[in-house]
Formats: structure tokens, C-alpha cells, sequence
């Protein structure tokens, strides 16, 4: 997909996703540069930087990484042996420049918003065409993480999976086709009508703690305590508990700790388990965003 208005693309800080992305940029003929990302395996076409003035000299766009920030000063980049403040990004980037960010919070738009920025910022991860494109690699490498962990088959396991949204649901019927016995939990009727018609067991969240079944597996993709001291303590058996969820998660994890429940925070799960897939969504998401936005001028 060639996009005439622009010439030259920076690609700061990121995970594999974004080195597949910068190389699918500069495969469609863009200059495109690079900061943040030296410890990449995948980057090959696009221009590594020796800093971030080279990167994001005379540049019409910027892409920055989904989860934007590592914390509320540096830009997540995983991949990199430097802290990459995002107070030294700012005052490089030019006012007309587009900043195309995967879900951007309250410390990135106060950040750009003391230099008038914040009006150029493009979140190319809050369409559900991004959300729904990313369940199939977080569902994917979520049962990836978790038969490493438990050194079980999911073939014949007792698999609880809290939340059916996109992940929910694709989730769900993934182990389904393994062969498990697959419990959905959810708080709206319809999402438990749905759950029974797709033949899945359908369970409350909030009587999860009356559930006589042993579980082999949970995985969680409820962004809110679900699974606190009292529901952890109710759990039969000592299932392993993969969370999927963002912060502010949905599991008490000292709690597990105490009670000798395995847990795992398995976040990012595209980029490190399916990069080359997680990047190619990516470059689409950015593109359409972009189509969208010139259609619209």
C-alpha cells in the first residue's frame, strides 16, 4: 500500500512487531528509520540511527509502539539497551509530523501537549479491525505460554477462560478444537447465551466461587480484580492461571503466591509469539488509519 503524502517513516523503540513493520515501510518504497530497535533480529531494509535526531530528522510520521510507554517517562522498547525518554522525543518532532501510537495514555498526552502536539497523535490500536486481527496471535501464543508451564496436553484439561470478548472468544474455541473442556465465564446474559450456543460451558463471574470443577487452566482477559483472595481460595485443586489482561489486571497474584498458584503475566503475546503476523497488523492498522484520515480532508 504506497501512501503519497509520505516520504520519510521513523520507527522508535518497539518489540519485533515494529521491525517488521519499519521493513514492510520500507518495502513500499519509504525512507524509513529506525531508533531503539538494535537488538532486533527481524530488521533488515530500514535505516538503523545512530540517535534520535537522525531518526526523526525531516520525518512526515512517526510510529511508536503499542504499549507506547514502559512506564511515565521512557517509551517501551524492549529491544533496545537505552532508556528512551520521551522528553527527549518531543521537542525533535516537527508540528505537521503524524505520531501514530498504539493505545497512547494520560503521561504520553501531557507529554506532547506542552509542545502542541497532541492534536497529531493517531491511535492505530483502537479499532476493533486491530483488536480482532490481534486475538489470533494472543490466543495462539497464550496456549503456547501455558503447555509450557503446566507440561500438560490441553487435549482432555479442565480449561476455565474468564471474559468473552474478541480474545475471549477465539480463545474459547481454539481449545475447544484441542480437545478440552472449555468453561467460559461472563457477566452479561447474552455473552452466556452465546457461550451455551457455541457449545461451551457457560459460567456467572460472579459465582465462579461455586464451581465445583477442577481446573487445569485459567486464563483471564478481565481488566478488573476478578480473582481476588476470596475466589483464589475457593478454587478447586491448584490450576495454573495465565493472565491475558492489562493493567490494572484481574488477579491477585500475592494472594496466589500464598496459596501456591502458579500464575503468569503473559502480556505482549503477538510481538513475542507471532512478530511477523503482530507487524504486518500493524503496518495495515497504521495505513488505514492514514487512508481514513486523507479520505476525510
Amino acid at each position: 500500500m504506497f501512501l503519497p503524502n509520505l516520504k520519510k517513516i521513523a520507527v522508535i523503540g518497539g518489540d519485533e512487531r515494529c521491525c517488521v513493520c519499519a521493513n514492510m515501510f520500507s518495502e513500499s518504497g519509504y525512507e524509513c528509520a529506525v531508533f531503539g530497535l538494535e537488538n532486533s533480529e527481524k530488521l533488515c531494509r530500514a535505516t538503523k540511527c545512530a540517535s534520535l535526531s537522525d531518526a526523526l530528522s525531516e520525518c512526515d510520521a512517526l510510529v511508536l509502539p503499542v504499549p507506547v510507554m514502559r512506564d511515565s517517562t521512557s517509551i517501551n522498547a524492549p529491544l533496545s539497551d537505552k532508556k528512551i525518554l520521551i522528553s527527549d522525543i518531543v521537542p525533535l518532532i516537527e508540528k505537521n509530523t503524524l505520531i501514530f501510537a498504539g493505545n497512547p495514555g494520560k503521561c504520553f498526552y501531557s507529554a506532547l501537549s506542552a509542545e502542541g502536539l497532541e492534536n497529531t497523535v493517531i491511535n492505530y490500536a483502537d479499532s476493533n479491525v486491530f483488536s480482532i486481527m490481534s486475538a489470533i496471535p494472543t490466543a495462539e501464543g497464550a496456549i503456547a505460554e501455558a503447555l509450557g508451564i503446566t507440561g500438560k496436553t490441553i487435549f482432555g484439561s479442565n480449561i476455565l477462560v474468564c471474559g468473552y470478548g474478541k480474545i475471549g472468544k477465539y480463545l474459547s474455541n481454539l481449545l475447544r478444537a484441542m480437545g478440552a473442556n472449555v468453561y467460559a465465564g461472563a457477566r452479561k446474559d447474552e455473552d452466556l447465551e452465546w457461550i451455551n450456543a457455541n457449545s461451551l460451558h457457560p459460567l456467572r463471574t460472579n459465582a465462579l466461587a461455586q464451581c465445583d470443577i477442577a481446573f487445569d487452566l485459567i486464563f483471564n482477559t478481565v481488566p478488573s480484580m476478578i480473582f481476588d483472595e476470596e475466589l483464589l481460595s475457593a478454587l478447586r485443586g491448584l490450576p495454573v492461571i495465565v493472565e491475558l489482561a492489562s493493567k490494572p489486571y484481574g488477579v491477585d497474584f500475592e494472594a496466589a503466591h500464598e496459596l501456591g498458584i502458579k500464575t503468569v503475566v503473559a502480556g505482549g503475546l503477538p510481538g513475542k509469539i507471532s512478530p511477523v503476523t503482530a507487524g504486518e497488523i500493524m503496518y495495515k492498522c497504521i495505513c488505514r488509519k492514514l487512508c481514513s484520515r486523507e479520505s476525510a480532508v
